[in-house]
């Protein structure tokens, strides 16, 4: 059973340029620039075992990742290789009315046997 995990890579705060809007209120949805995958356990890849997670995060004005939380697991070995590889992605810039701003989403992150 999966409980929940946050990761952090800053103070809890509203985060770098006020508070982080939902991604769906933006000019567009921001673009991905680095997107590392997730270090698959082995334990779990000899066993054949796939599986996701639902991560949670909030980007910063210039695009950076500074807070990300596991929402859903399938199983919970997944967890923290899904939430230190989000921490690490970078996106464009949320822009609203043309103004760059933090923006927060949830994306699904996925374990495929087959991939590392």
């Amino acid at each position: 059973t999966f409980d929940h995990y946050t990761g952090y890579t800053g103070p809890e705060s509203k985060g770098p340029g006020g508070r982080p809007v939902d991604f769906t209120s933006l000019d567009k949805t921001p673009r991905a620039t680095v997107q590392g995958s997730p270090k698959y356990p082995e334990n779990l890849k000899k066993e054949g075992i796939a599986g996701s997670v639902t991560v949670q995060f909030e980007v910063d004005s210039s695009g950076r990742v500074y807070r990300a939380e596991a929402l859903h697991a399938t199983n919970s070995s997944f967890v923290e290789p899904a939430v230190r590889a989000v921490l690490k992605w970078h996106f464009e810039p949320g822009k609203r009315n043309g103004r760059a701003v933090p923006f927060r989403m949830a994306v699904p992150v996925e374990f495929s046997l087959g991939t590392s």
